[in-house]
Order: C-alpha cells, then structure tokens, then sequence
C-alpha cells in the first residue's frame, strides 16, 4: 500500500479504521489483561481454599483437643463433687452417730449435774452460815460427829464425779458437736483444777503468806494455820477421790449419792484411804483461820452459781462479768456466802477476777492454766 496515497485518502475513514484498530486492541488488552487476572484470581482462590482447609482442620483439631480437655476436667470435676459429697455424707452420719453418743451418754449425767452445783453451792453456803454461827470449827473437827464433814464433801465433790464421768464417756471431738454441752464441761473443768490451785489463789491481792509443804509444817499448822496449813487438794488425790465416787448403774455410770458415799468411807477401801488424805484440809477448818481455802471455796461456789445458770439456759453466750457481779449483789444470793464483815477485806472482789479468768478459760477454750 502506498502510505502516501492512505495519507492522502478520506481522513475521516482512516480515523475511522484507526478507532477500529484501537477498539481491537484495547478488547484484546481487555481480554488478555481478563484472562491473566481470572488466571491470578483462580490460582489466589485455590490457594486461599487450601490455607482455609488448612485452618479448618487446625482449629477442628484443636477444638478436639480442648473438648478431650473439658471432658477430662469434668471427670474430675465429677469425681471431686462425687467424692466431697460422700465425704459429707459421712461426716454427717458421723456427727449423727456422735452426737446421739453424746446425748445418750452425757445428758443423763447433765442431768445430775443440775442438781449437784445446787448442792455444791449450798454446801459452802452451809460452811459460811455455820461460820457466821461461831460454830464451825467445831462442827469441823476432828472428835465431832462426821456426818456433816462428809456430807459437805460429798456436795462440793460430787459435780467433779460428774465431771469425771464425763471426761471418760466422750471425746473433745464429741463435744464441740454441742455447744452448750461443750461450755458446761469446760466450766467443771475449770471448777475442778480450781481446787488444785491453792498457791494461786494465795497470790490473790492482798497475796497471802502461804508454806504448807516446810519441813516443820505438821507442828506449825497448829499455831499458825492460815500459813502452814495445806488449804487445796493436789491433782492425783483429787483425781483418786472422784474417781472411787463413780457408781455402775445398768450399764452406765452416776455419782454416788451420799448414802452409798458414807458407807464406802466406812469400809476400808480406796474411798476410804483417799477420804481421809482430803478430808485433812477440812478438819477444824473456819474461814479466818484458813483465808486460802476460804477464798477457794467462795470462788468456787460461784463457779457452780454460773455452771447452774448455764445449765438451765438454752443461750451458751454468757456475760460472766455481769452475772458475777450480779450474784455478789443479790438481796437474796449475796449474803449467802458473805462470811466476812464490813469492816473485812471484801472477798467477792479479792476472787472476782480469779473467777471470770476461770469462765472466760472454759468460753475461749484452748490450753487450761492453773
């Protein structure tokens, strides 16, 4: 073809062609440039799917892992509801056996106690009215008819026989499945090492001169008793001695009630050999003459006041504070143990604090101190 003579031709047809030949190229551009990105985009899907099938089964297999694991974990946590609910269920069947233990054995000796810190406290009662008499060192001594030296040694003792008994039919376990069981028990505790703890109760303000175990104490206890006179029991023969006043009745044990307490301390039998061993500090005894011993028996008649209140109380919560000082000041409970005169040292405040230390012992629980 001749260029010159195209050039020369019709310009609008040669635009024309030109547009054309534009036209198919640029569709074959298109077609070409659509091919080669269908082509890209397949080959990117394709791989897309793969990476996609790759993470599916990835997070198949670690939701398989986690569901073997939370199954695992709710085995356990099975086993563990399994086991802490039997492990309560046998708790529960062993404080119901223990405590209908506890209630067969200890709520009849409950009972008696009642009874026995009535008893105890008017037996030191008995000691201060007969004091308050004139005649109480006579009644006391040692040519003077026994009938009231026994009988008020069989009252002050027998709620520690009670205690005793106690003691022997339970464990501590048991008794902090009942509260007010638990209190009462500890409250006799308490009373019981009371009667051990004479060089205690000597360094009571105002402290006490106090040498019953001086070489020369069995000729001085004559002249001078309030010093050398042995005024408390020491904790084997105390022991010894409640420990003979227990009774087999139908297959359980009780206090002996006086009769059978006086018939024993007759017969020459243990009773008897640790009787007369404890009876000693009660021979020709007066409260002036023998102020430690005094004082023992004061705070422990009102140890027995607060075990007796507590006893008949359903609440085991007790302001022992408020009920001492309520007791010292009673019309009625008051002068019942009040010995000494107006013008004497005021032996309601000299043991007060010994006493409430003892109460306050038995509420805390712990380690009992003499």
């Amino acid at each position: 073809m001749d260029w010159g003579q195209l050039l020369s031709a019709d310009m609008p047809k040669a635009t024309t062609i030109a547009a054309a030949a534009v036209s198919v190229l640029a569709a074959i551009g298109t077609a070409i440039m659509s091919y080669v990105s269908s082509r890209a985009l397949e080959q990117k899907k394709a791989r897309l799917q793969i990476e996609l099938e790759g993470r599916k089964a990835e997070l198949q297999s670690q939701l398989e892992g986690r569901k073997s694991d939370l199954q695992k974990d709710l085995e356990i946590f099975k086993a563990g509801i399994a086991g802490e609910l039997a492990s309560q269920n046998a708790r529960r069947e062993y404080e119901y056996d223990a405590r209908k233990r506890l209630y067969q054995q200890v709520e009849p000796l409950l009972f008696q106690l009642l009874e026995a810190t009535e008893n105890a406290f008017h037996a030191v009662s008995s000691l201060v009215r007969t004091q308050r008499m004139g005649d109480l060192p006579d009644w006391l001594s040692a040519t003077a008819h026994k009938y009231y030296i026994r009988s008020i040694m069989h009252r002050l003792f027998c709620p520690l026989a009670i205690f005793r008994l106690i003691q022997r039919s339970t464990t501590l376990v048991d008794l902090n499945l009942d509260p007010s069981i638990r209190l009462r028990y500890a409250i006799l505790k308490e009373a019981y090492l009371t009667w051990t703890d004479h060089f205690g109760l000597a360094k009571l303000a105002p402290e006490l001169p106090y040498k019953p175990h001086e070489d020369d104490w069995a000729t001085r206890r004559t002249t001078d008793p309030a010093t050398y006179w042995l005024q408390g029991i020491l904790i084997g023969n105390l022991d010894r001695l409640v420990d003979t006043m227990a009774v087999a009745e139908g297959g359980s044990f009780r206090s002996m009630n006086f009769g059978e307490w006086e018939t024993a301390v007759d017969v020459n039998g243990p009773l008897h050999v640790i009787y007369e061993i404890c009876e000693d500090i009660f021979v020709s005894f007066d409260f002036r003459s023998r102020p430690i011993l005094g004082r023992l028996l004061i705070g422990y008649a009102a140890i027995m006041y607060v075990l007796n209140f507590v006893s008949r109380s359903s609440d085991d919560r007790v302001d022992f504070a408020r009920m001492f000082s309520a007791m010292a000041a009673s019309a009625d409970i008051g002068p019942l143990l009040r010995w000494w005169n107006p013008t004497d040292p005021d032996v309601y405040a000299i043991v007060q604090p010994y006493v409430l230390n003892r109460l306050r012992q038995a509420e805390t629980g712990g380690l009992a101190r003499f």
